[in-house]
């Protein structure tokens, strides 16, 4: 029994030093790479100490480590083989980095998780919000053919360890303009969607396509640029780019407005949304509403439910 006892004892100042170990090697580690599952179906962090401090200098650190095959096993870069990137800068918080025209070749699964590797990983480095790609020199577009400009963590659903073509349904509740362009409307969509997609920019994705009932008018221009959207602290963050302030609604001003902000408080997980042009919140909408300060839901707009 005294034996027994004392390899019991023994067992657990193993456990509670291998536990200790964990922590130190958790510890150790300031950053993390992301790369590529063998399987190239999710991206995995492996822990890295930089030894460079300066901005620029850590960047082409990160970088080349991006580049080069990790430590651990059944993990890879997620740049692909036939993809070169041609050229990188830094200058006003954002990183540029070029790609050779083979990345237009690369499937979608790859190019998605391409980015959020480079994304999440570079935007770690102090002086980094955000990351710009393009191709021989020219703006990256999406699979609608809109430039993609800057992108930013919160662009990306965390999906770390999950599949990538991973998708779900919802159904939205949408506000648009009634035929009188002077109230809001509901109409309810059946979504399916990626789910690497903020909710709150498929809803806005949903607006710009338009009603679906004829006589309901559109409140977003469809060739505006969402720049980005995030949510933090109850907060949703939109950013467009100035085709919202320069397209002509023929509505009541407050209408595009409040199409948003009912639109993603009621489907996204929001309570106000902020809304940015290029990145700024100085600017007025049509001349006469203030986007200096979030937003909440106003459904005395709404055509039904006014008082």
């Amino acid at each position: 029994m005294r034996k027994i006892k004392n390899i019991m004892i023994l067992l657990a100042v193993c456990l509670v030093l291998a536990g200790c170990s964990d922590k130190k090697n958790e510890q150790k580690y300031s950053n993390v790479i992301y790369y590529l599952r063998a399987d190239g179906m999710a991206l995995e962090k492996e822990g890295y100490v930089p030894l460079e401090s300066e901005t620029e200098a850590m960047l082409e650190e990160m970088l080349q480590k991006l580049k080069e095959a990790p430590k651990e096993e059944g993990l890879k870069s997620a740049l692909p083989e036939s993809v070169e990137i041609l050229s990188t800068s830094y200058e006003g918080n954002v990183v540029k980095i070029d790609f050779s025209e083979d990345y237009e070749k690369i499937n979608y699964a790859e190019e998605a998780l391409l980015k959020e590797a480079y994304v999440r990983t570079l935007v770690q480095v102090e002086g980094v919000n955000a990351v710009q790609f393009t191709i021989k020199g020219k703006p990256e577009k999406d699979r609608n053919g809109k430039v993609t400009g800057l992108m930013y963590e919160n662009d990306f659903v965390q999906n770390t360890g999950s599949a990538i073509h991973s998708y779900q349904k919802k159904n939205l509740t949408l506000y648009f303009a009634d035929e009188s362009g002077e109230n809001l409307i509901k109409e309810n969509v059946n979504v399916r969607y990626n789910s690497n997609l903020p909710l709150e920019r498929v809803v806005i994705e949903q607006l710009q396509k338009g009603p679906t009932e004829e006589k309901n008018k559109r409140t977003l221009p469809a060739d505006m640029k969402i720049i980005g959207v995030s949510v933090r602290d109850g907060i949703c963050y939109v950013n467009f780019d100035t085709v919202f302030l320069d397209y002509v609604y023929n509505l009541d001003p407050a209408l595009p407005i409040y199409s948003i902000v009912n639109s993603i408080v009621e489907s996204g997980g929001a309570s106000k949304v902020q809304i940015l042009v290029n990145g700024e919140t100085t600017q007025k909408f049509q001349g006469s509403i203030q986007l200096d300060e979030p937003f909440g839901r106003n459904l005395e707009l709404v055509k039904g439910e006014k008082e």
